[in-house]
């Protein structure tokens, strides 16, 4: 259907947050927090939960395409939570994180005339909660070619549903 990694992606940065601060941006793909590698959102959560706010954490950033990513290491000093005070400030970076975001679509691919796009983040397929790569394949790999797929995704902060028919066979040359 189209390409998948799986992986913690910034979805949304708080304006004047932590993150913000820092320079973290939309589609950022987190690859380790103060040198510890992460794989899942909740491992960025359990990381920032362990902080305090006034904390400086370290995170480890892929930024581009598929083709051209760049390695980039942000510190960044963790705000208060709202609504937190004094002493007892929980830690908050100040971004939204998603799990599958698409990285590139093969031309002529199912995803491609469906209207799937790069940085698309896949929430659901068929009304299933999509929790990682692969739920993704399991999802595909339960259909035949010529069974439609409604596939949920988050795109420009916008939350839509398209239809994609399966194919028998990738397109040539991917």
């Amino acid at each position: 259907m189209g390409a998948w990694i799986e992986q913690v992606v910034v979805t949304g940065v708080t304006e004047g947050g932590a993150a913000d601060k820092a320079g973290i941006k939309v589609h950022d793909a987190i690859r380790s927090v103060d040198g510890v590698a992460v794989t899942q959102v909740m491992d960025v959560a359990n990381a920032v939960a362990a902080k305090k706010a006034g904390d400086v954490m370290t995170l480890t950033v892929l930024r581009g395409t598929a083709e051209k990513a760049e390695q980039l290491t942000i510190k960044t000093t963790l705000a208060p939570r709202p609504g937190t005070e004094g002493g007892k400030a929980q830690a908050w970076l100040g971004v939204n994180l998603g799990q599958i975001v698409v990285l590139e679509v093969a031309p002529g691919s199912a995803a491609d005339k469906a209207g799937i796009k790069s940085a698309d983040q896949i929430l659901a397929i068929d009304k299933m909660v999509m929790h990682g790569a692969a739920d993704v394949a399991n999802a595909i790999a339960a259909k035949k070619p010529g069974d439609v797929l409604a596939v949920t995704v988050l795109r420009d902060n916008k939350q839509q549903t398209i239809n994609v028919t399966l194919q028998g066979e990738p397109p040539s040359g991917k």
